[in-house]
């Protein structure tokens, strides 16, 4: 489908970079969509209590899985930010039931907190990259007025070949009216009756 639409676009004379780029996009949207809940069970299984090795295997693996979310969350990647809060009550739960409330659970719970707050700080003072939002709608305005300019050329050319046709043709009758005229005055050849016909003299 998107091969059909390509070669259509371009048999139409679209810009076919802002629609092949719009494809990927929508191709690679749908990619995440299908990968996510996989992504999502990968991620879970390392920290499940039916996961081989010891609960402290598991907490381990819930620390180092929130500290990746947490570092990509602050860059401000959506799919992480998504994913923090459940990564950081994973661990916390974790960590609650292997060291109750003692001060290595409240040690794992400062760092849930100071890392939600700095992630917070952090997307919030992130300004929106709209730079290739911008780009692909200059290029498509571009690609709007280089249509529209091709196409009043091609307007402008058919309305002088029509001229020059017809110029072509006023000279073509002038030429035959003075060659009739000629032949009249001659005393032969054509000449133009009053009844719109013609005949020999």
């Amino acid at each position: 489908q998107f091969a059909e639409a390509g070669r259509r676009a371009a048999e139409l004379g679209l810009n076919t970079n802002v629609i092949v780029r719009g494809f990927e996009d929508a191709a690679g949207e749908l990619r995440e969509q299908l990968l996510a809940p996989i992504d999502a069970f990968l991620a879970g299984l390392e920290t499940s209590p039916l996961a081989p090795g010891t609960p402290l295997d598991r907490l381990a693996a819930a620390r180092e899985q929130f500290r990746d979310i947490a570092e990509r969350a602050r860059a401000g990647e959506s799919e992480a930010i998504a994913a923090f809060p459940a990564a950081a009550q994973q661990l916390l739960q974790l960590g609650q039931d292997i060291h109750a409330s003692t001060g290595q659970f409240v040690a794992i719970f400062n760092e849930v907190r100071e890392a939600a707050q700095s992630i917070r700080e952090s997307v919030a003072a992130q300004q929106p990259d709209t730079k290739a939002v911008v780009d692909a709608i200059r290029e498509a305005q571009q690609a709007a007025a280089a249509q529209a300019a091709a196409a009043d050329k091609a307007r402008r050319d058919a309305e002088r070949r029509r001229e020059q046709q017809l110029d072509d043709m006023r000279r073509e009758l002038n030429l035959l009216r003075q060659q009739v005229q000629r032949q009249g005055s001659s005393g032969g050849g054509f000449r133009f009756t009053e009844g719109g016909g013609n005949g020999r003299r």
